[in-house]
């Protein structure tokens, strides 16, 4: 018998000085956020010295990513 590992659930850093909404930044992050979505159904967020503007930013801009821009296949193979 083998033993199994556990997949390590994807870290996304949220911690980047210039992460705006429209930066090359952001996009690279976002990116990042729907291919750990679309592979494992979620991530964890690492946020240094975050503002709560752009706390709140973030959760928001991830739950219209996952309502809105995540096909519905991949929300409902990835539904526990």
């Amino acid at each position: 018998m083998g033993s199994q590992t556990m997949p390590k659930i994807p870290v996304v850093d949220f911690s980047e000085e210039e992460l705006k909404p429209g930066t090359e930044a952001w996009f690279l992050t976002t990116k990042q956020a729907c291919h750990a979505l679309e592979e494992h159904g979620c991530f964890i967020i690492e946020c240094k010295d975050v503002s709560s503007d752009l706390h709140n930013t973030i959760f928001d801009d991830e739950k219209d990513l996952f309502d809105h821009h995540l096909p519905l296949e991949v929300k409902m193979k990835k539904h526990f």
